[in-house]
């Protein structure tokens, strides 16, 4: 018998082949897609899968509210701009939520500076997107609540800005704060600010994390409004981007550990202590008092508060500020309770505090501030004559300085980053990491 060789095979059984593979595909997605749906979901909701844009009207030809640096802080705000904060559903692509926001010419969220004679004490307040509101509309920040209700005449300022951490905000406050003249500033401290922040990208975020969703898990109108299964992928998918986008660490291949367990475990008391002697000494040497204001936590989907991370970091403040009478903390941490669950996020899919949230951070922050620090003279800040904020004296440092003299040098203080250059191009320069 003559063996019959093996000839190529024929077209019609490619295409059989191809024919059971997507009959296969369509079987597995069904089945998928009725599993999810069983289950409850990946259903696509509006106000959950929504999407944030930062759209600039004004000036004409910007692109970005945000100017991009090689020296910290790496991110500051583009001055004169104006725009929105855009969510939008990827259920139908409308507008589920939008904020206004103003850039001062001096790079500040809303009003400019009072010049000439002032008649209001100057408070700058230094902090990231909580500070800076993301979400709601200038006059509805926390900083701006604070100014309606001080017990005295008052201006703030909004120094917020997107993705800064300890590291940014002292730096800007050496290359532009001070010249302001501030009498009083305020730090506000969000927990994520324990783990120093990787460089994000505040407005987009899908420069740099090493892990991109598809365009169809990022556009509207897709077949993420019809598909539960498509939706549910995209979620996830979405919620690892932004995992390793604010983490420098972020943990891998456990979806069980939480945010604040990846923050814990990246907590890191010696590098936050240094951080908080720089500020300190920046305060000392401007003759500024400074507040390190304890912003509270907002978390989904579990009980834990964070309030282990708060404890520690207030302890850290303390300890600096026996040494520093320049520096004190206030906590408005426990003003959640004040305010319905449901209430509190601008979107179930931002968690930043809402409008509502904000009135309450900046009435209790107005009632718990030490305003008495405004009329403590400026050589206290240094000498360590001056109260703390419940009335006690300070301790004086070890030895103080004569009346009049230069204060003595700081055992090995953490070196001020470096202010950063003259302002870049609108487009960002190519960078590795995340926030």
């Amino acid at each position: 018998m003559t063996p019959t060789s093996a000839g190529p095979v024929p077209d019609a059984l490619w295409r059989r082949r191809g024919l059971a593979l997507v009959c296969g595909l369509v079987v597995a997605g069904c089945l998928g897609e009725g599993t999810v749906r069983l289950l409850g979901w990946g259903a696509p909701v509006q106000g959950v899968d929504v999407q944030l844009a930062w759209e600039v009207s004004a000036p004409e030809g910007a692109r970005s509210p945000f100017r991009y640096h090689d020296t910290l802080p790496d991110v500051t705000l583009a001055p004169g701009v104006t725009g929105r904060m855009v969510y939008r559903s990827v259920v139908d692509g409308g507008v589920v939520h939008a904020a206004s926001f103003t850039v001062s010419p001096e790079g500040l969220r809303g009003a400019s500076p009072e010049e000439g004679a002032r008649d209001r004490r100057r408070v700058l307040v230094v902090g990231d997107s909580v500070t800076f509101g993301q979400g709601v509309e200038d006059d509805e920040t926390y900083v701006a609540a604070l100014e309606r209700e001080a017990p005295r005449a008052v201006q703030t300022l909004n120094a917020g800005v997107p993705s800064w951490d300890l590291r940014s905000e002292t730096a800007w406050l050496d290359a532009q704060g001070w010249a302001l003249a501030p009498d009083l500033v305020v730090l506000g401290f969000y927990v994520n600010d324990v783990a120093p922040s990787p460089r994000a990208v505040p407005e987009a975020l899908e420069r740099t994390p090493p892990r991109r969703a598809p365009a169809w898990a990022r556009a509207p109108r897709t077949l993420r409004r019809w598909s539960h299964l498509l939706n549910f992928a995209a979620r996830r998918l979405e919620a690892e981007r932004l995992a390793r986008a604010y983490l420098p660490e972020p943990s891998a291949g456990d979806p069980r550990r939480s945010y604040l367990d990846d923050l814990r475990r990246q907590f890191d008391r010696g590098a936050l202590e240094a951080r908080f002697v720089d500020l300190a000494a920046g305060c000392a040497r401007q003759r500024v008092p400074c507040v390190v204001a304890m912003l509270p936590v907002l978390v989904s989907g579990h009980d834990d508060s964070g309030a282990d991370l708060i404890d520690a970091v207030t302890g850290i403040v303390d300890e600096v500020a026996a040494r520093e009478p320049a520096l004190r903390v206030v906590r408005v941490d426990d003003v959640l309770t004040e305010v319905p669950p449901d209430a509190r996020d601008v979107l179930p899919a931002d968690r930043h505090p809402s409008a509502r949230l904000h009135r309450v951070i900046g009435r209790r922050l107005a009632e718990r501030l030490p305003w008495s620090l405004l009329d403590t003279p400026g050589a206290a800040l240094v000498e360590g004559d001056a109260q703390a904020s419940d009335g006690t004296p300070r301790p004086a440092p070890p030895v103080a300085p004569p009346s009049g003299a230069a204060p003595a040098p700081r055992a090995a203080p953490a070196p001020v980053p470096p202010p950063p250059g003259p302002p870049l191009s609108a487009s960002p320069p190519s960078r590795a990491g995340s926030r």
